[in-house]
């Protein structure tokens, strides 16, 4: 059995999605600094409805440059994307799991294990096991208009959502957790697209500095950190894969026993790779790189997902 329940709050979450789908479009603010966009607007509390397509594409526009000059890569996040009522909603469809994991794992989800470069990571790809909301969010991230967001900020045309969710989906990591500094693997197993975008939105309400977590993006030589994100409620983290874009969370999580780092990760892929290097033409797996104080690990025995 799942551990999905119909009642009042399902009911009124249903309703509150159905208000959603029915809003009228709205006008939306930006503010930009230092790599970090905020959308600014007042239309969350007077209105149900998400940007429509012309807002996308004027955002993604503004964007552009931002992105761009990210460091060490291209990348930006955006903070206040969502309504805040619909990323509460995915984060509370969550199963709450138990330092010791083990039996407490809910029907869908997978462990990462508790040693190597991942650890005390759950992650589920099947939507049969999601709630309303957290589809919601998906479906939004899988439009046509949220792609095309994407090929304008990113520049790269084409792009391809990963329908199969191939190691993305939700990620949930327990206290203790960890995920190493890595470059993901430049090749879907299945349809053989080459993986050009990732795209993170936490959905981590009050998430406190002092407890760790933060994505970390580091230059490729691994001789210094580029950039520290905190992975706060409706925050977005955006940037181009390629095997120089190297990111984790390597510090283990100090929050609270039941408050996890919860986030939804989705991929996006081409028929093209963009490098000029002949070398990315073949696959290349999941490479993990110590920081300068740390050794390397030889655990080359898991499946690794971003976020």
């Amino acid at each position: 059995m799942g551990n999905k329940l119909v009642d009042a709050g399902s009911l009124s979450l249903l309703l509150t999605l159905f208000l959603f789908l029915l809003g009228s479009p709205v006008s939306f603010g930006i503010i930009t600094f230092n790599g970090k966009a905020t959308v600014t607007s007042d239309a969350w509390n007077t209105s149900l409805d998400f940007p429509p397509r012309f807002a996308f594409e004027q955002m993604g526009h503004h964007f552009v440059n931002e992105y761009a000059a990210g460091e060490p890569f291209p990348h930006l996040y955006i903070d206040g994307l969502f309504p805040p009522f619909l990323v509460e909603m995915a984060s509370n469809e969550f199963p709450r799991h138990a330092l010791t994991l083990g039996d407490s794992v809910a029907e869908g989800w997978n462990y990462g294990g508790t040693g190597g470069d991942q650890s005390r990571k759950l992650h589920l790809h099947d939507e049969q096991y999601m709630g309303y909301a957290q589809l919601s969010l998906i479906g939004h991230m899988r439009s046509s208009r949220f792609i095309s967001f994407l090929e304008i900020i990113t520049g790269i045309p084409n792009l391809i959502f990963d329908s199969h969710l191939w190691g993305a989906g939700l990620h949930q990591i327990v206290t203790g957790g960890s995920l190493g500094i890595h470059a993901d693997f430049n090749r879907h197993s299945q349809t053989g697209l080459w993986r050009r975008v990732n795209v993170f939105l936490y959905l981590n309400d009050e998430w406190l500095e002092e407890w760790g977590g933060h994505l970390e993006l580091w230059h490729q030589d691994m001789s210094a950190i580029g950039q520290r994100i905190l992975p706060v409620a409706n925050r977005m983290v955006i940037f181009s894969s390629s095997r120089r874009s190297f990111h984790g969370h390597p510090d283990p999580l100090a929050c609270p026993e039941y408050t996890t780092r919860k986030s939804i990760a989705l991929y996006y892929y081409s028929s093209k790779h963009g490098s000029t290097d002949v070398a990315d033409d073949e696959f290349k797996t999941t490479l993990f790189r110590p920081r300068p104080h740390e050794e390397v690990c030889d655990d080359t025995t898991q499946v690794y997902y971003s976020s």
